[in-house]
């Protein structure tokens, strides 16, 4: 195919005067109504007549040429603004394409109208879309965070070689999510799902000697606030943070401020029964949430008349029925019958381990 290639636009170096776009009241020439009648008239016998202007027709010949050698080189069109277009944003069809760069600085961009009537600049990310065409080269697929390029059945193979090479995520890895060389198998996204539907600052208690991946033990250690990061905001907004002279004092069930800088302290719910918060109930007034108390032991009522200390209990069982029993007040240091003397009073217990989600 034979053609013209326009290494230069028509009269670039040439003196050009710049036609309006308009129709001119005075006959002259324009993009709208091009050369008129007078152009046409016999310049030796009618005074009406006009001359083909020789620097308007070089701007004419030279905007033509100057886009045509766009199309040639580049394929598309520069967009349009409203300063091109005499202060009226153009509106483009949907599918339309036009190279596209912010400043002088960037490099061009292709990018394709997604609607009709598009006024918008191709910075527009929803109105516009950014054409992909280049190939992604091997270290982009390997990469993965590249999003101009094109990923080919090669890419893809030379992906996977790569990946295989990879380990697998241990379940800690996939719980945290955070990890980005090694390999998810069924049953690590089978133990991630499962971690994530316990929220973090959710304390849980199992049989199990050592913390499940994404929970730490409730053992009141001190940790980094960057690295346990979602915890440290839990504890901000849980209204449970208190400084670290009174988390020592006994608010053992707080979050501490740790050193105040990078370091916080989480609750310590070792070998402690857990008791709900009263929050204005009644039953246990004057607590304030993860404080600690004291172990104490209920006195029995010691009924009138029962010399030497003896307790009595009764209870009713029917309208007419009661019962009453008396005991003898037990000596210091001799233990009940069927239990034995401790330091404490408890209850029949299991010792489960208390963990954290962070």
């Amino acid at each position: 195919m034979k053609q013209k290639f326009f290494t230069k636009p028509f009269a670039i170096l040439g003196d050009r005067e710049a036609v309006p776009n308009d129709t001119q009241i005075t006959g002259d020439v324009s993009y709208e109504q091009g050369y008129g009648y007078d152009y046409q008239r016999d310049q030796a016998i009618d005074p009406l007549a006009k001359p083909i202007e020789r620097t308007k027709l070089n701007a004419i010949f030279y905007e033509i040429t100057d886009v045509l050698q766009q199309y040639q080189a580049c394929g598309t069109p520069e967009w349009v603004s409203a300063t091109d277009n005499d202060g009226e944003p153009f509106p483009y069809a949907q599918g339309a394409r036009v190279r596209y760069r912010t400043n002088e600085t960037e490099p061009w961009s292709l990018y394709e109208s997604l609607g009709d009537h598009n006024t918008t600049a191709p910075s527009d990310p929803e109105k516009w879309m950014r054409v992909v065409s280049a190939i992604a080269s091997v270290e982009q697929a390997v990469d993965g965070t590249d999003n101009h390029s094109i990923m080919t059945p090669l890419r893809v193979a030379q992906v996977i070689d790569v990946s295989i090479a990879f380990a697998i995520a241990s379940e800690r890895e996939a719980v945290e999510g955070l990890d980005n060389k090694t390999i998810m198998t069924p049953l690590r996204v089978k133990q991630a799902i499962a971690a994530s539907s316990h929220h973090v600052g959710q304390i849980v208690f199992e049989a199990r000697t050592n913390a499940r991946a994404g929970y730490l033990k409730c053992d009141g250690a001190e940790i980094d606030r960057k690295t346990y990061s979602n915890l440290w905001e839990y504890a901000l907004a849980s209204g449970a943070l208190v400084d670290e002279a009174e988390w020592h004092k006994d608010k053992y069930g707080c979050f501490s401020s740790g050193d105040g800088v990078s370091t916080f302290r989480i609750p310590d719910l070792r070998g402690e029964f857990i008791r709900c918060w009263d929050d204005g109930r009644g039953v246990d007034q004057g607590r304030h949430i993860g404080s600690w108390q004291s172990n104490m032991t209920l006195v029995p009522y010691r009924g009138p008349g029962h010399g030497g200390g003896a307790f009595m209990s009764s209870w009713q069982t029917g309208a007419t029925e009661s019962h009453n029993h008396n005991a003898p007040k037990e000596e210091a240091g001799t233990p009940n019958p069927g239990g034995t003397a401790e330091n404490e009073t408890r209850p029949r217990n299991i010792a489960l381990l208390a963990m954290i989600r962070y």
